[in-house]
C-alpha cells in the first residue's frame, strides 16, 4: 500500500519533532546545586563581599576600541546590567599608557603587573592580591571573550543570576585524573589535576572536568571555600623561575617561558577543580555552547550554583 508523498512528509515532520523533544530533554534530571559535588563542597559563607561584581580583564597590546567594545557588551549583559560593575584591566605591556587605557576602555580600574603567567597568572594575581576585596561574583576574561556574540554572550543570558557559583564561558571536556591529556596535545606531568582535586575535596579523583579558553565566573565564596596557599603556590609556579614548574626533566621539550609558561596551560583547566564545579556528569546535562537551554533546561544544567542566604 502507497503512502501519499504528504502523509510521509508529514510523518517524518512528526519524527523529526519528537527527536528533537528527546534531546533537548535529555541530561536534564539532575541538578548541580551547592552541596551536589560529592558531599564536599566548602564555601566561604562567613565572608562579606566589597562590591557586587567586578570583571577582570588581562591585557597586553590588544587594540583599546575593541577591549572597549567588548567590556560594553559584557555590561549589557542580562543581570550584569542590573548590576553597576566595576571594571578592572591589569595590563602586561610594561610600555602602555595607563590613563589611555582607562580613558579609552572606561575601566574603574587599570594596574600594570609583569608579563608573567598567561592569563591564568592575572587571575591568580587578582584572588591572592584582592582576598579580602573580592567582589560577590567575578567574570576573568582576556582582553577580548571568544566568540563573545556566539557563545559568551547567550551563555551570560541563559545560566547567569545572583546564585550563580561557577559559570565556565569556554568549553569543557572529561578526563580521567590520572591519564589526562586532550586533543591539543597538551598533558598533566606533574599531575595536579588528582592531586589538587584530591588536595580540596580529601578523596580519590576518578573523572573530572576540564575548563578551557581562560573566561569564567566564580562567587567569593565558592573562591575562597579553598586555601588561600593553594592559588598562591599555583601563582608561584607559573610566575616566577622556581624549580618545580619549569624542570625539564619533567616537562621535557614543551615550550616554556614566563610569559608563556607550559603551567599555565594546565591553569586554564583546572579552575573547575579550583572553584569546585568538576562533576564530570555536568557534560551530560549541558547544551552545547552552540545551542540554548533546551525544552526542560534549567539554569543549573550548565553551572555550579551557591545557596543564597
Amino acid at each position: 500500500m502507497m503512502f501519499p508523498i504528504r502523509s510521509l512528509k508529514a510523518l517524518l515532520s512528526l519524527t523529526i519533532f519528537f527527536c528533537l523533544i528527546l534531546y533537548h530533554l535529555r541530561g536534564y534530571g539532575r541538578a548541580i546545586f551547592a552541596n551536589d559535588f560529592h558531599g564536599q563542597l566548602k564555601l566561604d559563607s562567613s565572608y562579606t563581599p566589597s562590591s557586587d561584581f567586578d570583571i577582570v580583564v588581562s591585557m597586553y597590546k590588544e587594540d583599546l576600541e575593541k577591549i572597549r567594545w567588548a567590556i560594553g557588551e559584557l555590561k549589557n549583559a542580562e543581570y550584569i546590567k542590573t548590576l553597576t560593575p566595576n571594571v578592572i584591566i591589569y595590563v602586561k605591556d610594561q610600555d602602555a599608557n595607563m590613563d589611555m587605557i582607562q580613558n579609552v576602555t572606561g575601566a574603574n580600574v587599570v594596574r600594570r603587573i609583569p608579563n608573567t603567567g598567561r592569563e591564568g597568572g592575572t587571575f591568580l594575581h587578582h584572588i591572592v592580591h584582592e582576598w579580602d576585596n573580592l567582589a560577590k561574583q567575578t567574570l576573568f576574561t582576556q582582553a577580548y571573550a571568544h566568540r563573545l556574540k556566539k557563545e559568551t554572550l547567550p551563555k551570560l543570558t541563559n545560566y547567569l543570576g545572583p546564585d550563580t557559583g561557577m559559570l565556565n564561558l569556554g568549553y569543557a571536556t572529561v578526563c580521567d585524573c590520572h591519564t589526562c591529556i586532550d586533543r591539543y596535545e597538551w598533558n598533566d606531568p606533574w599531575k595536579i589535576v588528582a592531586a589538587k582535586y584530591e588536595e580540596i575535596h580529601k578523596r580519590t579523583c576518578d573523572k573530572v572536568l576540564l575548563s578551557y579558553k581562560g573566561q569564567f565566573i566564580a562567587s567569593a565564596r565558592r573562591i575562597r571555600g579553598i586555601r588561600k596557599a593553594i592559588y598562591e603556590e599555583l601563582l608561584e609556579g607559573v610566575t616566577t623561575s622556581i624549580a618545580w614548574a619549569h624542570d625539564k626533566n619533567i616537562i621535557g621539550k614543551e615550550q616554556d617561558s614566563l610569559n608563556a609558561p607550559f603551567l599555565g596551560y594546565t591553569l586554564e583547566r583546572l579552575w573547575y577543580i579550583l572553584m569546585q564545579c568538576g562533576d564530570a556528569k555536568k557534560a551530560e546535562m549541558c547544551p552545547s555552547m552552540l545551542t540554548s537551554r533546551g525544552i526542560a533546561g534549567k539554569r543549573e544544567d550548565c553551572q555550579c550554583l551557591d545557596q543564597i542566604i
